[in-house]
């Protein structure tokens, strides 16, 4: 085990991967080819979060059941055409593509 994570951050030090990555690699059991398909390095296409991402389990509707706006669908887009990157990041901090245009970004907590 101890093992396996020196070597999960030993390469993050190496090809530029950040530890929040290498913790998601430990965490999921994934190389970075299960996401990098064109390539390590290549941007991940969002057609490839939804293989294990599957959008129908997200609620379809604008408001979530609590009464707040659901961010994964937006009268800009729908949850199979989202890009899961403008708000998800597995390299660096997420942030709220939202607060672009809406100054409160709608009060969305991006994981």
């Amino acid at each position: 085990m101890k093992k396996t994570l020196l070597a999960l951050f030993a390469a993050a030090a190496l090809f530029g991967t950040s530890a929040q990555a290498a913790d998601m690699m430990q965490k999921h059991k994934l190389e970075c080819a299960a996401c990098h398909v064109d390539g390590v390095g290549k941007p991940v296409p969002a057609d490839q979060c939804r293989t294990c991402h599957d959008p129908k389990k997200f609620e379809q509707h604008y408001m979530l059941k609590n009464g707040k706006a659901n961010p994964h669908v937006s009268i800009h887009y729908l949850p199979e055409t989202v890009d899961c990157t403008l708000c998800h990041r597995e390299h660096s901090q997420s942030v709220n593509y939202c607060s672009a245009c809406h100054a409160d970004g709608l009060g969305f907590k991006v994981p």
